[in-house]
């Protein structure tokens, strides 16, 4: 539907994380950044890097203020997790992730999920497939060995999903994986159509579609450019939105939120 072809490698690039005109606190966060101590952002650290490790650090100082800083008008990460959570399957770099969870989202996963034997969906066709889909927390992918990810079995914002978990007064327990599967049945009850529409359209702009589309050749094209497993694990979802365009809040914010939004339904 108006798609270029998916032949070579003559995908979009994709953007910077960074954006081209950042925002007061942003500015004031990069400023703060420029003397932060080595030791606290890391000599080697990218700057995106920089800015997640120092805005936690400087939470305490400048409050919720620190979110602009990092894409408080973004997307949260729960949400996008929520999405990928839903298109994602069990392929985790050469092996199976453990049951009840996903790793990386490939073109198999896609064409189950959401294309089902058709060339092409719309952004409506879309949206109306994922939000009947189930929600399974991610694990990430193990930096040090990737291809024993499956058995390192990392959680994806382990961190937020026990953050998320206190919120909203579930269980808690040392059993991580517990508690993730008890989240992921809770946040299998809501849609964030924003997230999950804002991820269709950097992967249809990424696999040179039309606005609005998603071809099915085009996807298989770009994820098999992305790398040898031809799918997207939880890092490349973040790259893939932009560092900077995504929300981790602490947790006075996301509970703010999530009162706002039981308030307003």
């Amino acid at each position: 539907r108006g798609c270029a072809g998916a032949s070579g490698s003559a995908f979009a690039p994709e953007p910077a994380a960074a954006a081209a005109s950042p925002g007061p606190a942003r500015r004031q966060l990069l400023a703060a950044l420029a003397t932060a101590p080595a030791a606290l952002v890391g000599g080697g650290a990218s700057l995106a890097a920089q800015d997640i490790v120092f805005g936690r650090e400087m939470e305490r100082s400048y409050g919720t203020e620190i979110d602009t800083a990092r894409g408080g008008n973004g997307l949260d990460a729960l949400d996008l997790i929520n999405v990928f959570g839903r298109l994602a399957g069990s392929q985790c770099f050469g092996a199976e992730a453990q049951t009840g969870f996903v790793c990386q989202m490939g073109i198999a996963d896609l064409d189950d999920k959401i294309f089902k034997g058709g060339a092409s969906v719309t952004e409506a066709e879309y949206l109306e497939r994922v939000k009947t889909l189930q929600m399974r927390w991610p694990l990430k992918m193990f930096p040090a060995m990737p291809r024993q990810s499956a058995g390192a079995a990392k959680i994806a914002e382990m961190e937020d999903m026990r953050q998320e978990s206190i919120i909203r007064g579930l269980p808690l327990s040392r059993n991580m994986y517990g508690m993730a599967s008890t989240l992921a049945g809770e946040l299998s009850k809501e849609f964030p159509e924003k997230a999950a529409k804002q991820l269709f359209r950097k992967m249809s702009s990424y696999s040179l579609c039309a606005p609005g589309t998603l071809v099915r050749e085009n996807m298989a094209g770009w994820l098999a450019s992305k790398n040898e497993d031809k799918a997207l694990a939880w890092g490349d979802i973040l790259r893939t939105i932009g560092l900077f365009q995504i929300d981790w809040p602490p947790a006075a914010t996301r509970k703010l939120r999530r009162e706002g939004m039981a308030t307003s339904a």
